[in-house]
């Protein structure tokens, strides 16, 4: 694209502009002089050609940019879907693992974090939403109690707690 600026006319810019347009054809060129206002009604569609050729090219540059912002984001969504459905299911086993560690039931569980039984088994089925941070400091509290070592909200949802004692037997 060619910058759009005043040009002072003289005869060798013609001279050059009619030695770089096709002879031949439907475009040849009158070999005729060209005035000065036609030199420059010339010279200015010139301008105006290479500046629609340069917005096509932005609008065309703009259409993949917004492409790739939309599949980006859509990459984003999936692997923050992906993330969200890892959280649910660590702190589902993990709450599932510490309640069988301590030796209770999901109705003892139920009882100690003051939660509805049907409740409890959601969180540790994996099939609830997140629980509430007051539910999820409940739990911590209750597990800590019982197996005398630090349970902390964050180790229910991000860490995979092992079992570090077998569970009392059943009568």
């Amino acid at each position: 694209m060619s910058p759009v600026r005043r040009m002072d006319f003289k005869k060798e810019d013609m001279a050059k502009r009619k030695k770089q347009t096709p002879k031949t054809g439907v475009d040849k060129v009158s070999e005729a002089p060209v005035s000065f206002e036609e030199f420059k009604r010339r010279e200015h569609e010139q301008a105006l050609e290479d500046f629609r050729h340069a917005v096509t090219h932005f609008e065309i540059q703009e259409r993949v940019a917004k492409s790739i912002v939309r599949q980006t984001l859509a990459e984003g969504e999936i692997l923050g879907r992906q993330k969200a459905e890892h959280t649910k299911s660590v702190l589902a086993s993990n709450i599932k693992r510490l309640r069988e560690e301590c030796g209770w039931t999901v109705d003892e569980l139920s009882d100690k974090v003051g939660l509805d039984r049907r409740t409890v088994l959601r969180h540790t089925q994996d099939r609830a939403a997140r629980p509430r941070l007051r539910t999820l400091k409940y739990y911590a509290e209750a597990f800590t109690k019982q197996l005398g070592r630090e349970i902390t909200v964050s180790d229910l949802l991000y860490k995979v707690i092992h079992a570090t004692r077998t569970p009392p037997p059943r009568h």
